[in-house]
């Protein structure tokens, strides 16, 4: 989610929460949090916080342990501060831009720096077969990689980051597993995000809820323990159309979480069941995706996807769990609102043609 709008690692207006007896409410000390908690002393009765000034998001962008990562002229794309940094390091028609990673960050810089920055030479490098492919599959992910072709950005697939040749404090060229060697005036790396949760396993309590990702594991109120709630990035919640637990990123969600819990918190309990929704708007096209889809079965497709105009369906049997557009807006407002009423079609009725719009 954006550190921008809103980016709750975890409650703090507990004062105003219905704790229970007075003396419970005068055991919570509860001092001023300027940016996010960093320490948790949980007890039955009691929840005590430690703050410092740190940066304001439960999420930091994934590093690598590899020499020359801290040049001057490597960069991740995780806050505002970032993508300034990024923007005044980069001059407009910068020759060499290496992107290690396929994913959404990734991607949408590719997009930035060919279409805006006029980039003279953009490689993006990753694990898989196509960029996106985890979360929207190979099919999809070729049209994102055609979109990107039709650029001019370069791939180098199934290659991962060898090292870097470093001269006067900049990487100067990106070596591949693969053996190739990438030259490099900026480099970016968007390879997802890690959990800054860490303090947490400091207490036995809630470090039981902590996964090995370092997400929290909350219930259905987004609870972690009583009088403990997570919402936003590190919140593993259990999403109520498969059951599953799923942690979801995008700043949507959390915005959309700290209002349920909010409402928990003062009294009136309300069990999360919002679906997600986002959407990625690389060379004027603009992606969107609702539901979620940790794993799949199909992808039905109606429209084409050569031509970017398409509505797509990740089912599961007769269940479809995400629908993606593109070039198709009206599609994904009445997924979204099919996902909400619980009146989403069986796959065989998208696979037969049905059109959404038809049911709303």
């Amino acid at each position: 989610s954006s550190p921008l709008l809103s980016s709750p690692l975890l409650s703090s207006p507990l004062l105003s929460s219905p704790l229970g007896d007075n003396q419970t409410r005068k055991a919570i000390t509860n001092k001023q949090i300027p940016n996010k908690l960093t320490a948790i002393e949980y007890q039955k009765k009691y929840l005590q916080a430690h703050t410092l000034s740190l940066p304001s998001t439960p999420h930091s962008a994934r590093r690598l342990p590899v020499p020359g990562f801290d040049s001057s002229n490597v960069f991740t794309i995780r806050t505002i501060d970032d993508a300034h940094a990024l923007n005044s390091a980069a001059p407009k028609g910068v020759e060499n831009v290496v992107i290690l990673g396929l994913s959404f960050i990734a991607t949408e810089a590719a997009a930035i720096f060919k279409s805006i920055k006029k980039a003279q030479n953009v490689t993006m490098c990753g694990f898989e077969k196509v960029p996106l492919e985890r979360v929207l599959g190979p099919a999809i992910g070729m049209c994102v990689q055609r979109l990107h072709e039709k650029k001019d950005v370069k791939f180098e697939f199934e290659a991962g980051l060898d090292s870097f040749e470093v001269a006067d404090g900049k990487v100067t060229a990106v070596k591949l597993n693969n053996g190739k060697t990438l030259p490099a005036d900026i480099v970016i790396v968007g390879i997802g995000a890690v959990c800054n949760t860490g303090f947490i396993r400091d207490n036995a309590t809630l470090a039981a809820k902590v996964d090995r990702d370092g997400g929290v594991r909350v219930n259905e109120f987004l609870q972690v323990v009583p009088h403990v709630y997570a919402v936003g990035d590190i919140a593993r919640y259990p999403y109520h159309l498969t059951g599953e637990m799923v942690r979801v990123e995008h700043w949507g969600h959390a915005e959309q979480q700290g209002r349920i819990c909010a409402q928990t918190i003062c009294g009136n309990p309300t069990p999360f069941r919002s679906v997600p929704f986002f959407w990625s708007v690389q060379y004027g096209k603009s992606f969107r995706y609702t539901g979620h889809a940790l794993s799949y079965e199909e992808t039905v497709v109606q429209g084409s996807l050569e031509e970017n105009t398409f509505v797509a369906f990740l089912c599961k049997g007769e269940q479809i769990l995400a629908v993606v557009t593109l070039g198709t807006d009206p599609a994904a407002a009445a997924a979204a609102e099919l996902f909400h009423l619980g009146k989403m079609p069986r796959a065989s009725q998208v696979r037969g043609g049905l059109d959404l719009l038809s049911l709303v």
